[in-house]
């Protein structure tokens, strides 16, 4: 029986460790030429309320399009593994003539914990000028 109480403790703490620390609010930063730029976190939730890397779920709202994230999933048949990324949560949209995607960038050095760039493309199949590319990184969460 304590096996089982020390395992379950331990997988616990394990799943835990892997959360990654996004906190809801204003995330200020910079864009590429040094202006600048801010998103927000609106929502980190998990999917039925089970508390795993791959249900984590971040709302936010990035160069005036919403957006719900998730961590990258990593599948190898090969070896019969399922996975994720530590270091990015991605979402996409799409809509009447292309798409839009999202990707947040953790940063898990020492003293930070949180995310460290966000990435707004959008793609548009029809119009090509009218594709764009949003960047905002050295955040900082100021909210």
């Amino acid at each position: 029986m304590n096996k089982i109480v020390i395992f379950c403790a331990l997988s616990f703490f394990a799943s835990t460790h892997a959360l990654a620390h996004v906190e809801p609010g204003k995330y200020v930063g910079v864009n590429l030429d040094g202006v600048a730029c801010e998103f927000e976190v609106t929502q980190v939730s998990f999917v039925e309320d089970f508390h795993h890397p791959l249900h984590e779920r971040v709302d936010v709202v990035a160069a005036g399009e919403k957006f719900t994230l998730s961590h990258v999933s990593i599948v190898d048949e090969a070896t019969g593994t399922v996975r994720f990324s530590h270091d990015r949560f991605t979402g996409v949209r799409g809509f009447a003539t292309g798409s839009l995607a999202a990707i947040m960038t953790m940063d898990h050095s020492e003293g930070s914990d949180g995310p460290s760039s966000i990435r707004v493309m959008r793609d548009d199949y029809s119009a090509a000028n009218q594709d764009s590319d949003w960047i905002c990184a050295q955040l900082k969460h100021v909210e």
